[in-house]
């Protein structure tokens, strides 16, 4: 792990050591792409050495991470951090500003004590120290944009599990979370666009090693014969997390943004060769109880492809008074 300068001797260490001795690089605030001392010739050697790294032009596996502050790092500017692009899931740039769970610029100096920036570093090294960790890993706690995920196909089993059945209205609106199954009607148009804005809650996708209240999204058709409990998969989408609106006093707080303080969106596009009037979006709330604190859920489906709900990173902000996201941020959030 190698700081300012210091990444460029982690970068050249790795043409140096074998996977043996190396488990990760990871520098911060790193000149990967520019020298800053052109005129010395033995820089442009050192530099010309550890470009090779940077490619993957060396027999090493080893994941090389580079992670820059973004506008606030006045000396090492984010197209000066950044590794030489490369379709490389080993090799991988990230900003601070869009790192998940950081979601602020940090300075030349402030990136070796902002909290955010600590605990994200701190969970990747202990994770990727594990012998079974590999890119997915990396990319599920380092994260800067959203995560795909195409679930098994095989039926989930809700046995037992409440249902509630929404009904004349394609849109789920809980201030508290409610255990169970909650089932929206889907219309008969397409193409459908379905959209989930969750805070106290996480994706079981994404959060599958605790016991902590969870969530997960649902496909359920007709129930099959002798049952009266309908058929359901888990629904293929992509998921980010982003800060919340409404922040408590400034942003960030003195002791940095927990691990679960944030709000969890979810997307998905349907296009359902036969639909019939049985199908549903299930959402499915698991293990939630108010003695873990307070959370709410908002969810819709919606016909076209230019959805009311829209989670694209730069517009989220942008909403219309009356959509169902400002609506729960008002409601909610604001209590908290």
């Amino acid at each position: 792990m190698g700081h300012s300068m210091g990444g460029l001797v982690s970068q050249l260490l790795m043409t140096e050591l074998n996977d043996h001795y190396l488990r990760v690089v990871i520098t911060m605030s790193t000149p990967s792409h520019l020298n800053p001392v052109r005129f010395d010739r033995r820089a442009e050697m050192v530099y010309s050495t550890a470009r090779k790294a940077q490619l993957g032009d060396i027999p090493s596996s080893t994941p090389l991470i580079t992670i820059c502050g973004g506008a606030s790092d006045s000396q090492i500017a984010s197209e000066v951090c950044a590794l030489p692009e490369r379709a490389d899931p080993l090799r991988k740039t990230v900003v601070t500003t869009s790192l998940q769970g950081a979601w602020t610029g940090a300075g030349h100096r402030e990136m070796v004590w902002c909290h955010q920036v600590r605990s994200i570093v701190a969970r990747l090294a202990l994770s990727i120290s594990q012998a079974d960790s590999d890119e997915k890993r990396i990319e599920e706690i380092a994260r800067s944009g959203p995560l795909w995920f195409i679930p098994s196909r095989e039926l989930v089993n809700i046995t037992g599990t409440r249902l509630h059945y929404l009904h004349e209205t394609r849109k789920l609106e809980l201030g508290s979370p409610v255990p169970g199954l909650h089932l929206i009607p889907l219309p008969p148009q397409q193409p459908l666009h379905f959209t989930l804005f969750t805070y106290g809650l996480d994706l079981l996708a994404l959060n599958n090693k605790t016991r902590a209240p969870s969530i997960r999204i649902l496909y359920c058709s007709k129930p099959p014969p002798s049952s009266i409990e309908p058929a359901c998969n888990e629904l293929s989408g992509r998921a980010k997390r982003i800060p919340r609106q409404k922040w408590p006093g400034t942003f960030p707080a003195d002791k940095g943004v927990q691990d679960d303080d944030h709000i969890l969106v979810f997307e998905a596009d349907l296009m359902v060769p036969s639909m019939s009037s049985e199908d549903h979006i299930a959402v499915w709330i698991d293990r939630y109880s108010p003695g873990y604190g307070p959370g709410w859920v908002v969810a819709s489906v919606e016909v076209d492809n230019t959805p009311e709900l829209s989670a694209t990173a730069l517009e989220w902000t942008r909403y219309t008074q009356d959509n169902v996201l400002n609506w729960a941020i008002s409601t909610f959030a604001a209590k908290q």
